[in-house]
């Protein structure tokens, strides 16, 4: 079992337990209980959790949040070249140009 703990909205710490071992988290042993959260799903150090989910990191600024996953302003071009994400011009730039 894996569980999160949860400061000001943010993952500090995610430890895995045996479901033995998870009276150590309801008795307080290893800090208060409130802040920690069962992890049903995904999640890491510097996520946030709010309303029952876990959400990465933004990567950039400009990049919006859709239902499960960050996206950028604009698609990815297609044609199977590699890019980077540039956030000055807010638009994908071909590597290696």
């Amino acid at each position: 079992m894996r569980y999160a703990k949860v400061e000001k909205g943010v993952v500090i710490q995610v430890i895995e337990i045996s479901s033995d071992d998870e009276k150590l988290i309801w008795t307080g042993q290893l800090g208060h209980p409130n802040k920690w959260v069962k992890v049903e799903t995904k999640a890491d150090i510097g996520w946030t959790y709010s309303n029952d989910t876990f959400t990465p990191p933004k990567p950039h600024a400009s990049w919006v949040w859709n239902t499960d996953k960050w996206e950028a302003p604009k698609a990815l071009p297609s044609g199977g070249k590699a890019y980077n994400w540039d956030e000055s011009s807010t638009s994908w730039k071909e590597v290696g140009n």
